[in-house]
């Protein structure tokens, strides 16, 4: 028997976005008992906000949800390996430069302008703006001071497969690093992979 967290990410599953009244008919329990578990469901990454619906009416505006890609990778439909044996040809067969200028757009295209750190807002602040918007995508993102004065990052994906991620995904994910953290690309390079992760050095700046 599905337990009232799996039967919630079933519904949003189906309806792709959902407020909390929707959830409660569908499932004939309280909005009460829904908020409780998207409260648990959004702490795990498993579902995020998206937009505000307004009814048209006075009243309080109805949130809408949605499955993360995290979620979605709980019902597997076999388009998650096409993807990855797409973008592992494309990368194979682009060259360096079209490629990189594929993936900066693939960022671009994920990653919304409110999104982006300002230049002028301190470094462990844009980290922090960083991690909060990448844990929505289901991707983890960690940071540890260097000396002198550069930064290691590391990103993770919680829906892969055990072993090292795949090359496109480090490419990805660190041009969805410049992007979030809005630094020049030469500023950031890919220094390996470890448990799974995408290692990085962001270089002290000037």
């Amino acid at each position: 028997m599905q337990t009232t967290r799996q039967r919630i990410l079933a519904v949003l599953r189906e309806r792709e976005t959902a407020s909390v009244v929707d959830l409660a008919e569908a499932l004939d329990v309280t909005p009460m008992a829904v908020r409780h578990h998207l409260h648990v469901l959004l702490a795990e990454a498993l579902v995020v906000p998206v937009h505000v619906e307004r009814c048209g009416r006075p009243g309080r505006p109805r949130q809408l949800y949605a499955l993360t890609p995290v979620a979605q990778g709980q019902f597997p439909d076999g388009s998650s390996t096409l993807s990855d044996l797409l973008l592992a040809e494309l990368r194979a067969s682009l060259q360096a430069e079209a490629w990189e200028s594929l993936v900066a757009r693939l960022a671009a295209r994920l990653i919304p302008a409110e999104a982006v750190s300002g230049k002028g807002a301190p470094v462990e602040a844009r980290f922090q703006q960083a991690a909060r918007y990448l844990q929505s995508l289901g991707i983890g993102f960690h940071w540890y001071a260097e000396l002198p004065g550069g930064w290691a990052l590391r990103t993770e994906c919680a829906t892969a497969a055990e072993g090292e991620p795949s090359p496109w995904t480090c490419d990805l994910h660190r041009a969805m690093l410049v992007r979030l953290l809005d630094v020049p690309s030469e500023r950031l390079t890919w220094t390996g992979t470890a448990r799974g992760g995408c290692l990085y050095r962001l270089a002290p700046e000037g």
